[in-house]
């Protein structure tokens, strides 16, 4: 599909996961990552942060994205699945 066709769409259109918050605070970044680096799982951070696991799976990928975390055991179950 032609993206511009979304300009003004003939039709409603579909907004992927409207329902989550994809901002975070430059501290909560900060603490994601050094949940990450000690090998938390995407659930686990979520608890530890207050968020839903979703935001935080991606936020993961925006930051393996951007370089900033790497690859690890375990991806992100972390060191062990829960």
């Amino acid at each position: 599909m032609n993206r511009c066709a979304k300009l003004r769409p003939q039709e409603r259109l579909h907004v992927a996961l409207d329902d989550l918050d994809f901002s975070w605070m430059p501290a909560e970044v900060e603490r994601f990552r050094r949940y990450w680096a000690a090998g938390r799982s995407v659930y686990e951070i979520a608890e530890r942060l207050g968020r839903d696991a979703d935001e935080v799976a991606l936020l993961a990928m925006d930051q393996a994205r951007s370089g900033v975390i790497e690859k690890r055991p375990g991806g992100a179950w972390g060191c062990g699945a829960r």
